[in-house]
């Protein structure tokens, strides 16, 4: 197997609308299969364009071991993954059949998830690294929240309090199918999101509300958030 699977470690209504989700080590996984070539000509085209040979690499390996990893999930060659972008940027699988795809890399580390069918939803990872959030929250937060929870992240320094408000932003960014042109201070958050993991209810203004929920594992956080569905039920609040 490809990587860990961490579909289980999120709750049902996190679950539901996805039939996969993964966190691998592109870099190590490359490393292992040196000279296999497994990308497509585009694919190619797209790593020879970077400058720097490890940026050239690092590309390589993140690409090879995707296509690798969706070809083991849905039991297929890696030849017969073809991989889209919708009009506004999100990715989609094509083929073998047409799912929502969401994809997210920090370091060495890719998080991939499959749908169920092709409504968008959104992943994110970022590794656990020391940083000031200070510099950050003005980026993705309106100066109410942003006052809010720097008082919730400064409580707890050595929890990745900020990384988890970030990946909760930016996967709920993804499942509105637009990414950051969606604005993350659109992304309205409670500062107590940050202290347990989920699943919440997020309001994107503009879209809509959202199931989100993070995680930690290996060395990073994760979140995945995508649109309510119609079976869906969930419990709001921490669990005691």
């Amino acid at each position: 197997m490809i990587g860990r699977d961490i579909l289980p470690a999120f709750s049902a209504p996190i679950r539901d609308g996805l039939i996969s989700a993964g966190l691998v080590d592109h870099a190590a996984w490359r490393a292992g299969h040196m000279g296999k070539t497994i990308l497509t000509p585009e694919e190619q085209a797209r790593v020879a364009k970077l400058r720097g040979a490890d940026r050239r690499a690092n590309l390589d390996a993140v690409l090879a071991a995707r296509r690798a990893w969706l070809a083991e999930q849905l039991g297929v060659a890696p030849d017969d993954i073809r991989l889209d972008r919708q009009a506004e940027g999100a990715p989609v699988l094509r083929a073998p059949e047409a799912r929502a795809v969401s994809f997210s890399r920090s370091g060495t580390v890719s998080a991939l998830a499959i749908g169920r069918d092709a409504r968008a939803f959104g992943l994110d990872v970022e590794q656990i690294r020391e940083m000031d959030p200070a510099a950050s929250l003005g980026m993705v937060c309106l100066p109410e929240e942003a006052a809010a929870v720097a008082d919730v992240i400064a409580a707890a320094p050595r929890e990745p309090r900020f990384l988890r408000l970030w990946t909760l932003k930016e996967a709920v960014l993804k499942a509105t199918g637009r990414g950051f042109r969606a604005d993350a201070q659109k992304v309205h958050l409670a500062p107590d999101m940050l202290t347990w993991p989920g699943p919440h209810i997020i309001r994107h203004e503009g879209t809509g509300i959202y199931l989100a929920e993070w995680m930690e594992a290996d060395g990073c956080v994760l979140a995945l958030a995508q649109a309510p569905r119609s079976n869906t039920r969930t419990h709001i609040g921490p669990t005691s």
